[in-house]
């Protein structure tokens, strides 16, 4: 019933539909109003990803719920350079880029399940770290990484201007 895929290039455009959903999600909690989508969104930031994830020996899994594709993440993998190795004692980070399911299909452990897929993957891989950013507004999301024990750990703090 629930299965976790690995992305090819046929699922982009639902690829696509995920990420423009999350960004929108974004958009409508953003209390600031900086963040928008412009006309090229979509073939700029998937074509971000896709290049991002080639580059850093990064995946892409998707969330297959009754044969239809409801959720995804992005992950990649970040060597510290010689400066972050210098002070740092970290050796390898998995960073998620993005995670998404849609709201509906929400419930299921689907989230859990793709959180899993790339842990799994980053381990594989020697990663001794995941980080994620999540916007500050987004309370669920916070919740739920909170639930799979992951902690603040940097906080940014923004003024418009």
């Amino acid at each position: 019933m629930i299965e976790i895929v690995e992305y090819s290039d046929k699922n982009r455009v639902n690829l696509e539909i995920l990420i423009y959903k999350l960004c929108l999600y974004i958009v409508k909690i953003d209390p600031l109003k900086m963040n928008g989508i412009k006309k090229d969104f979509k073939q700029v930031y998937i074509d971000y990803l896709l290049e991002d994830v080639a580059e850093k020996n990064g995946k892409i899994y998707m969330a297959i719920f009754k044969n239809k594709i409801v959720g995804v993440i992005v992950g990649i993998i970040k060597e510290h350079d010689k400066v972050v190795k210098s002070f740092y004692l970290g050796k390898k980070e998995g960073l998620i880029h993005e995670l998404y399911v849609e709201e509906k299909y929400r419930g299921l452990k689907l989230a859990s399940k793709l959180m899993s897929k790339m842990e799994e993957h980053f381990k594989l891989n020697g990663c001794d770290e995941i980080r994620l950013n999540v916007f500050a507004q987004n309370n669920l999301a916070r919740k739920f990484y909170n639930k799979l024990e992951y902690s603040e750990r940097n906080i940014n703090l923004m003024k418009k201007i």
